[in-house]
């Protein structure tokens, strides 16, 4: 649980941190409707790793939780395939 918690903290402080500084350099604005082309422009430009992004660090972390639930044999071995496809990949 302990490592487990820490590791999802660990991501939602970058998460938060990732986003203030895109809002201090004034690439996230407060959303308005409707939004116009430019605006729409702007957003699929960059929206897409956005959301790419927003998932991977959800499925990370329902599969550390999963992992923890589960007993540390398997939260041993979820963290050793996870370290092993991060250094593959």
């Amino acid at each position: 649980e302990g490592a487990e918690g820490r590791a999802v903290l660990c991501q939602l402080v970058a998460c938060a941190a990732c986003v203030k500084a895109l809002a201090l350099k004034g690439m996230i604005r407060t959303l308005r409707l409707p939004l116009s082309r430019g605006e729409l422009a702007d957003f699929f430009a960059f929206g897409g790793f956005m959301f790419v992004l927003l998932f991977k660090i959800i499925t990370y972390n329902q599969a550390v939780l999963l992992a923890a639930i589960l007993g540390p044999a398997a939260s041993a071995a979820h963290q050793v395939i996870y370290s092993l496809s991060r250094f593959c990949f």
